[in-house]
């Protein structure tokens, strides 16, 4: 079962590189979705202080059904889509989560999805037919208890483990907000233990999700990004490259997050700063549990329904986006995996794959 799991995990991460390559070669149309986030729950077992889903809004919308995620990949994958991500609520809640994923992957996509790790040890046969699990931890026992409810701590890493000692492809993933930007160390220590790749991503969600990020003083953001950049150097098994985690250090426009394709700020540091154009709502979206597609978690809730419009015309909606590029490693990151970025896509491979 494991040695045809990851047969199937390289084979569909080939094809995943190939589908990245061909667009840059202009082999397949330069705005097609290479990557697809599916809300396949509104549930959850936690309430996370700073969760980017708006799941209150779709507390009365039934989930999507087994057939009609079924058609959603057929649909997307039709589009282009080889990275198909499974995300919530909590997706592990979903009694059908295990067969979802073996259906993406017979299409050929590589699947990968984002857990709180509660479920993770009841999961495990589920969990065997995924290529690569995401799961939240944030920081030490007491940030993430903090933000994620008493007693989850213990419960996040019991999943980690367990999740580990079974070969899955574990990954952590921790929000960088004002709570947990002391926890670098010991999320290195973390991943150091479980040897698993981990990675910080600036807060984009939840009710203050600018406030957290202001709360953080700008030096005592470069020091992070100076440490973070250092740890990876010495072979910490940082998912993040190293040319988005500079990005994220040098950004000149220190009071603002997001650049805009019309702002007169663009020409201040054109000569001094070159600038990763955002793919997000380009070569990605996010499908909401009642059809919402998104660009990003920042612009929650600007897009049409897919499942009332169909994928074109909700496609062709984020075309009109006019934001340019973030400051953040998660966007940039991302973006530059699916422009065909060689060195971004080679440690995408070593690092999230």
């Amino acid at each position: 079962m494991i040695k045809n799991n990851l047969f199937t995990q390289l084979k569909n991460g080939r094809k995943l590189s190939m589908q990245i390559m061909k667009r840059k070669l202009g082999l397949v149309p330069p705005r097609i979705p290479l990557r697809i986030d599916l809300n396949v729950t509104k549930d959850c077992n936690l309430s996370c202080r700073h969760c980017y889903a708006s799941l209150e809004s779709v507390k009365h919308t039934k989930d999507p059904s087994f057939s009609q995620i079924k058609d959603v990949i057929d649909d997307v994958y039709a589009h282009g889509c080889r990275w198909f991500r499974l995300v919530g609520g909590e997706p592990l809640l979903r009694g059908d989560i295990g067969e979802i994923a073996k259906y993406a992957r017979k299409k050929g996509m590589f699947v990968e999805i984002s857990t709180n790790g509660l479920l993770v040890k009841k999961r495990i046969k589920e969990l065997k037919e995924i290529d690569a699990v995401c799961v939240s931890l944030d920081g030490s026992k007491e940030t993430n208890d903090f933000l994620r409810g008493k007693g989850t701590y213990e419960k996040i890493i019991e999943g980690l483990e367990t999740g580990v000692k079974s070969g899955l492809k574990m990954r952590l993933h921790c929000v960088l907000t004002s709570h947990t930007i002391s926890s670098l160390k010991h999320m290195v220590d973390i991943s150091k233990k479980y040897d698993v790749n981990m990675n910080f991503g600036e807060i984009a969600g939840g009710n203050d999700w600018e406030g957290e990020y202001k709360d953080i003083a700008e030096d005592e953001l470069i020091q992070f990004y100076d440490e973070y950049e250092k740890y990876k150097r010495a072979g910490v098994r940082i998912s993040n490259s190293f040319k988005t985690i500079r990005y994220a250090r040098n950004w000149r426009w220190k009071d603002k997050i997001t650049l805009y394709e019309d702002g007169k700020y663009l020409n201040d540091f054109q000569d001094s700063f070159k600038v990763i154009p955002c793919k997000l709502g380009r070569l990605y979206a996010f499908i909401d549990v009642d059809g919402g597609m998104y660009p990003c978690t920042k612009l929650w809730k600007h897009g049409i329904n897919y499942y009332e419009n169909g994928f074109d015309k909700a496609w062709e909606q984020l075309g009109s986006l006019n934001c340019l590029s973030c400051r953040e490693m998660s966007s940039p990151e991302l973006s530059l995996i699916l422009s065909g970025n060689v060195g971004a896509l080679l440690n995408g491979i070593l690092r999230f794959a």
